[in-house]
Parts: structure tokens; C-alpha cells; sequence
């Protein structure tokens, strides 16, 4: 089974549902994930980076992580993104 961008245009509470669904669905099949979302690829055995229309690393998350700049810097990114909280001004409102 092929998941193209397949939580593209979720909004995040529906991503996790979405994430669970697909966990489920891929249980004991292979599947490839192609998404630009990191939080998509969590449930993923190996991962495959791709960089200039080429597979540059390949591997588990930690493996990709280690050895992998461009992976490393985009993981990195996603969980600052992640960590930003908002406050409206003056309080609550």
C-alpha cells in the first residue's frame, strides 16, 4: 500500500486520529509513507531520505537522525515548532 501526503490537509486533531487509523490499517502489511510532515512518519520502521530526487540515508529514525544532516536539521525544526505555545495578550480572553 502507497500513502501519498496522506494527512496533507488535516488539521492536528483530526492527524492523530488519522495516524491511529493508519497504524492500524498497516499492521502486518508494507507500506510506504511519503509525507512531508515529520509527525507522520513516528509509526515508520525505516525511513528514506530524499534530497535533490535522490535516496541519500535510509534506516530507523535514530539511524536516519545520526547520520543524516538534512534529516537532522528537520526533526530538529519540527519539535521547536512543536514546543511553541501561544497566549493571547492582556490574559485570558
Amino acid at each position: 500500500m502507497i500513502l501519498d501526503e496522506a494527512t496533507s490537509a488535516a488539521d492536528p486533531e483530526n492527524q492523530v486520529e488519522i495516524d491511529k487509523a493508519i497504524e492500524n490499517l498497516c499492521k502486518g502489511k508494507t507500506v510506504i509513507i511519503v509525507a512531508h510532515r515529520l509527525g507522520a512518519i513516528k509509526i515508520c520502521d525505516r525511513v528514506a531520505v530524499v534530497e535533490n530526487h535522490t535516496i541519500t540515508c535510509c534506516g530507523t529514525h535514530e539511524e536516519v537522525r545520526k547520520n543524516n544532516a538534512y534529516y537532522r536539521k528537520a526533526w530538529s525544526d519540527y519539535e521547536q515548532a512543536r514546543a511553541i505555545s501561544y497566549q493571547l495578550e492582556g490574559g485570558n480572553a
